[in-house]
């Protein structure tokens, strides 16, 4: 494990020349983060038990539909949702700092590969379906292991300069932020 997740795990430290503590303003940033993502995994599994259960051998149109059904009882769940619901100032700031250090780091090839599956700044919504005309760019293992870590219903995804948190299962955009990428 890296300093830096060591960091976000909530490790607590000092304040010099105090007696109490503080908790790690990194820490505290994850946290929030990890308890909103949590929140979205909690509404996304009551409305997926609500569900017909897939078979394990499913034919594409049951999981199509299934993944429909999933996608629309989200977004009557969180009508409401916005950008920055998720990535809050604060988030975007430290995950900004994490992708920047983890691309200096290892020189051009995961800038590379980014830019080769990268769509571009297409439209998208969040709460909105990702375009299933448009290719999932895979984010480089050295981001993906700087980054905080997700569920196994989320995913980190670029396109164009943003970062995506995509629910996989439902195709569905659950919250962006631009300029996760630095030109």
């Amino acid at each position: 494990m890296t300093a830096p997740q060591l960091a976000l795990l909530g490790m607590l430290c000092l304040a010099p020349g105090q007696g109490s503590q503080r908790v790690n303003p990194d820490a505290q940033i994850q946290k929030d983060f990890s308890d909103r993502v949590d929140r979205y995994v909690e509404v996304r599994k009551a409305i997926e038990s609500q569900l017909p259960a897939l078979p394990d051998r499913a034919e594409p149109e049951a999981i199509t539909h299934h993944q429909k059904a999933l996608l629309a009882g989200l977004q009557r769940a969180r009508s409401g949702a916005r950008p920055g619901d998720i990535f809050t100032e604060d988030i975007r700031h430290r995950i900004r700092r994490l992708i920047a250090g983890a691309l200096s780091q290892q020189g051009s090839a995961p800038r590379e590969a980014i830019r080769e599956e990268n769509a571009g700044n297409i439209p998208i919504r969040v709460n909105a379906a990702f375009p299933t005309s448009v290719a999932l760019p895979t984010v480089p293992p050295q981001v993906l292991l700087a980054l905080p870590r997700l569920p196994e219903e989320l995913e980190y995804r670029f396109l164009g300069t943003r970062l995506l948190l995509l629910d996989s299962r439902a195709n569905m955009v659950v919250d962006y932020m631009d300029h996760a990428l630095r030109k």
